[in-house]
């Protein structure tokens, strides 16, 4: 009902979250809670708002798994998250949860939406049940809109374009009431161009009401622009949970997660806005991939202790290639990058609720 269709939408229903693109690539999302975040979208950055897809953390934000699944439910965990989430949560933790394949519902959902600027978006999810311990689930989405600045150069029309696809598959197999893996796979694939960057002055440009402060929306870009590309961003990643329910006291988890993204993307700045040429010409290439391993215990002691315990390990390894060119000074530079992460981690954390205030007060450590 509230429209959220990706993680960009949560920006006008959470409180103290701030989601915008990237300056230097229309496909990266930039995260801000509770003003804790991160402004860089290099490789040797890492997110202070961990972003978290049912128990993956992803550790680069392209992609667009989140739209073409059937959301569950969305969580916002606000203030550092350290003792469940880790080092990437100082600002905060998002945790979307899919929906599991339905054993004993056949179900084909198709949802198509139109508006201006050749805006067409359509989405398609079925469920299929086979068997009394099998279902299957697919996902489709294609998402199209004309940006509104036209580019006088060469090359692509216009700035800010989005053209976008997903899939993603899913499965559950539950041979019994107590246990049930679950598996899904998700590939996103991005078109954008560039999005037009232009020069806002503070108060705008007519000091007079009742035009005071407004300052024109740019419809075109400078005939100077040279080669203006669309981005290029494919992002995929598997998921296989594993859950056993030993007793009723008692479930065991394995949270296995592989993800890769192979993503170019370019930016110019300015171009006809403080002179013929752009001001800076970026392009970045990257190459990506990160695998993580979880196990949880998630239970209770008696009626006054719950607790969750773990173990984490978390490998991730890129390559990237950043060039910038100045063409007013015919300046260009190039800088090569490799990261190699990786992070072990042995948790717990154990909420104890005293016979007090009609059990109304919990007390938690990690």
């Amino acid at each position: 009902k509230n429209g959220i269709n990706e993680i960009s939408d949560l920006r006008s229903q959470v409180p103290s979250l701030q989601i915008t693109p990237h300056p230097n690539s229309g496909v990266t999302t930039r995260i801000f809670m509770r003003g804790v975040g991160n402004n860089d979208d290099q490789i040797t950055q890492d997110p202070s708002v961990a972003v978290y897809v049912d128990g993956v953390y992803v550790a680069r934000s392209q992609g667009m798994v989140t739209e073409v699944a059937e959301l569950e439910r969305i969580e916002v965990l606000r203030g550092p998250q350290g003792s469940l989430y880790g080092r990437n949560a100082t600002g905060g933790a998002i945790n979307f949860i899919t929906r599991a394949p339905q054993l004993d519902e056949l179900r084909i959902k198709q949802t198509v939406t139109v508006g201006n600027d050749n805006h067409f978006r359509t989405r398609t999810n079925i469920n299929v049940p086979i068997g009394e311990t099998l279902a299957v689930e697919a996902g489709y989405m294609y998402m199209q809109r004309d940006g509104f600045v036209k580019n006088r150069g060469t090359g692509v029309k216009r700035f800010g374009d989005q053209r976008r696809e997903a899939w993603r598959g899913a499965l559950l197999w539950k041979p019994s009431d107590s246990f049930n893996i679950r598996y899904s796979y998700d590939r996103s694939q991005l078109d954008d161009t560039p999005v037009f960057m232009a020069s806002v002055p503070l108060y705008g440009s007519d000091p007079v009401p009742p035009n005071r402060g407004k300052v024109k929306r740019p419809t075109e870009g400078s005939e100077y622009v040279k080669d203006l590309k669309r981005n290029d961003s494919v992002s995929q990643g598997h998921n296989l949970t594993a859950t056993w329910e030993v007793a009723d006291a008692l479930t065991l988890k394995s949270i296995t997660g592989y993800r890769k993204l192979n993503s170019w993307t370019n930016q110019n700045y300015l171009a006809g806005v403080l002179g013929p040429f752009a001001v800076i010409e970026s392009s970045n290439a990257l190459k990506q991939k990160q695998f993580t391993q979880e196990f949880q215990a998630i239970g209770e002691i008696g009626d006054r202790f719950k607790y969750v315990l773990g173990l984490y390990y978390f490998d991730e390894k890129a390559d990237g290639l950043e060039v910038s060119a100045q063409p007013a000074r015919r300046q260009r530079s190039e800088r090569t990058l490799h990261i190699e992460n990786k992070a072990y981690a042995a948790y717990g954390q154990v909420t104890y609720t005293p016979p007090v205030l009609d059990d109304r007060l919990h007390l938690t450590g990690g």
